[in-house]
């Protein structure tokens, strides 16, 4: 399959990326194609985000999105490979990544079709946690969907107990909203490209909730 078919496939026949796709090297393919996929997405709705605040913020927040969206998935695979092997599903590590980076691939794709609505109100908005929650909201409705392809590809390939699916979709979505913390700012702005301090992402927004709108000159997160 090409670039197009494979977003096709992940946009309306999940079957086809693991029924079609048998072999180890098939595998890897759709592996690579899914990859370039989720990185160039993520990055045009990361540039939308960046574009709120301009200036160095237009390739901080594209590289934060693509590579923290990423990291996440890359550390919840072994555990992903465990619950699935528990809940009955027989597969190769291969197919674990397939499954995975598809469920990400379709939250990218969703993304993107976010991205009108998202650069509207960074052009015509100030106010940083205005746009902050915007991206939230995306990101969860995005994500939700993402992982409903996960788990219906994971019935595909024999899953018989869905909780322990569920409770790998809970942790992924709990890291990629600790990872974006711990990679702030990516919609305002900084002096270090990466903050100075720990936070649960809970208690970050918070406090950014409580803190006084700046003005639009210095939009500082």
């Amino acid at each position: 399959m090409g670039f197009w078919s494979t977003a096709e496939a992940v946009l309306k026949n999940p079957r086809r990326l693991l029924v079609l796709e048998e072999s180890r090297a098939e595998d890897r393919r759709t592996i690579q194609r899914l990859l370039i996929l989720c990185v160039l997405c993520l990055a045009v709705f990361g540039l939308l985000l960046g574009g709120f605040s301009g200036g160095q913020q237009l390739w901080v927040a594209p590289t934060k999105v693509a590579l923290g969206a990423l990291f996440s998935l890359l550390i919840c695979l072994p555990s992903l490979f465990i619950f699935g092997s528990l809940a009955g599903m027989n597969v190769r590590v291969e197919q674990v990544v397939k499954l995975g980076l598809s469920g990400l691939t379709l939250t990218s794709l969703l993304l993107v079709g976010f991205a009108p609505v998202v650069w509207v109100f960074s052009q015509s908005s100030d106010s940083l946690v205005f746009m902050g929650g915007l991206a939230v909201v995306f990101w969860m409705v995005s994500v939700l969907f993402g992982m409903r392809l996960v788990r219906q590809e994971a019935e595909l390939l024999k899953l018989r107990e869905l909780s322990y699916l569920n409770l790998w979709i809970f942790i992924f979505i709990l890291v990629t909203l600790q990872v974006s913390t711990a990679v702030r700012p990516i919609i305002g702005t900084a002096d270090t490209f990466f903050p100075k301090e720990k936070r649960f992402f809970m208690q970050h927004w918070g406090e950014e909730m409580d803190t006084p709108a700046p003005t639009p000159a210095v939009r500082k997160k």
